[in-house]
Order: structure tokens, then sequence, then C-alpha cells
């Protein structure tokens, strides 16, 4: 699993970190995305209130606006032979059960109709660990300006971090 530190650095550059203050069921980053970068990196040590929920994602456009289809998604994870996948959907899967995600956010500021996310996540659901590395596509060529994680049930803990970096000279 990838760490803070090493985007210290390594051609990435700290945008911001968002704390949960109070527990939400939302957090949104609708001011760090801008033509400064066109990939970006989301770390986040969250820790929900319900251990059976999972993470999900729509990304924004023209200030804020959800785009709520068209997304895909493929899950794979550690000792499975299956995977599990969906077509068209409303929004991206970032990570399940309580835990901390890294998810990679390529192509956002351009206008090719393809968006892709790759998250890699450890979860816990009270009595079992997870890692899943969810892959995920949108297709649409809106230039994105911001990104809304969500819970499907429960809510971000307070002291919950998601910190924001984008890559120089993406």
């Amino acid at each position: 699993m990838s760490t803070l530190s090493q985007f210290t650095g390594s051609g990435w550059d700290l945008i911001d970190t968002v704390e949960v203050t109070t527990a939400t069921a939302q957090v949104a980053l609708l001011s760090q995305i801008d033509d400064t970068f066109n990939n970006y990196v989301v770390v986040s040590t969250n820790t929900l209130s319900s251990p059976s929920a999972f993470i999900g994602c729509v990304l924004t456009t023209g200030g804020g606006t959800n785009i709520t289809a068209n997304y895909g998604s493929l899950a794979v994870w550690p000792g499975q032979t299956g995977s599990s996948s969906i077509c068209n959907g409303s929004t991206a899967n970032i990570a399940q059960y309580q835990g901390s995600f890294v998810a990679y956010f390529m192509n956002l500021r351009r206008s090719t109709p393809f968006k892709s996310i790759s998250t890699q996540s450890t979860g816990y659901d009270g009595s079992s660990f997870y890692l899943r590395n969810f892959n995920n596509a949108l297709i649409d060529s809106s230039l994105i300006d911001g990104i809304k994680f969500f819970t499907s049930g429960g809510a971000f803990n307070t002291g919950s971090e998601f910190t924001i970096y984008g890559l120089r000279g993406s």
C-alpha cells in the first residue's frame, strides 16, 4: 500500500489536506482541482463509523455539478479467483470497509473522453482484513473540477483526513 511519504519530493506537490471535524457522509474536494495539474492522487486515512460500508466517489464539472453516469469499475483482490465489474455505473468505487486508501486520478483536466481512477485500499470489517484494488473509468470529455467522496452507510469519523497531491509535469 502506498504511503504519504512516497509522494513527498517525488514530483507530487501537496495541494491540501481536508480533515473531517464533524462526522459526515461526504467529503468534497471542490477548489483543489484546476489547470495546474492533470493528474492527482488522494491519500485517505479514513475510519468509517460502519465497518461494512464502502466508499465511492463522483467527479464534478462546471463548478461542482456531479457527473453521475458512464463510470466503469473493476474490483480485484488477492486470494480470490473472480472479480466484480460494473458498466455504466453512477459512481466510482474507491474502497470497501473501514480503512485507508490511495486513489490515483488521471486525465482530469483534459477534454479527452476517458478519465481513469485507480485505487489501492485496505479495510477491516470487524473480523477480517481486506486488501482491494478498484480500477474505474469515466467516459466523459468534461474538464473535471472536483472530487466528492461518500459512504454507502455511516459516516467518515472525526479525524479522518483526505490529502490531495498534483503531479508536476503532467
